[in-house]
């Protein structure tokens, strides 16, 4: 019954929200570092 009363607890969605915008924006600059590195080895 813990999990029930979690999903109502504004403390636990916040965090929850704020590791998935952590996730999402890790993955965003990964990919940005992906392709400044391509350019920089073709650019050789």
């Amino acid at each position: 019954m813990e999990d029930f009363q979690d999903a109502f607890n504004p403390a636990s969605q916040y965090e929850q929200g704020y590791l998935y915008y952590k996730f999402l924006t890790q993955q965003v600059e990964y990919k940005i570092k992906c392709k400044e590195l391509e350019k920089l080895t073709r650019g050789q």
